[in-house]
């Protein structure tokens, strides 16, 4: 091994005492939307919330904490998503946010956040006592919303 590549080596392993730290917390807005998602409270459990400036009896937004939040990584990032509202025999609305992969790096001043810019998907899945199979047309239709958010790293 020469000098030069020792030295990188050396360096690569000295940066490793600071290595990248996972973001736990996202807040987004766009549109009339607020989002708040956290991989983990007080508690230890996952939150999601997701307000509108219209909410409202028929447009309740979300409040979802633990396992009624879903997330499944793809290769655009990882979906997480909750229910927002369900009316038997008629439709269900969920709320969808893409996250991207995100590593933040370390400084004497703590973690840093990053700012990006993703989708927030708004589906609603008509729904019908037979089942979807007996819905007449469109099933699942999407709203989207480009929405701005910071992911950070808070310790509780």
């Amino acid at each position: 091994m020469n000098k030069l590549s020792l030295i990188l080596v050396m360096l690569v392993a000295s940066q490793g005492a600071l290595a990248s730290i996972k973001p736990n917390l996202y807040k987004c807005k766009g549109g009339d939307l607020e989002i708040l998602y956290s991989t983990s409270g007080f508690d230890g459990r996952a939150r999601f919330s997701v307000m509108n400036a219209n909410d409202g009896p028929t447009n309740p937004g979300i409040s979802a904490s633990g396992e009624s939040i879903k997330s499944q990584k793809t290769i655009v990032g990882t979906l997480v998503y909750a229910m927002a509202s369900a009316i038997p025999d008629y439709k269900t609305v969920y709320g969808t946010l893409v996250i991207p992969k995100i590593n933040l790096s370390q400084n004497r001043a703590g973690a840093s956040s990053v700012e990006f810019k993703t989708t927030y998907f708004e589906t609603t899945k008509k729904t019908s006592i037979a089942g979807p199979d007996f819905v007449n047309g469109l099933v699942e239709d999407s709203k989207t919303i480009e929405v701005t958010c910071t992911a950070s790293s808070v310790y509780y």
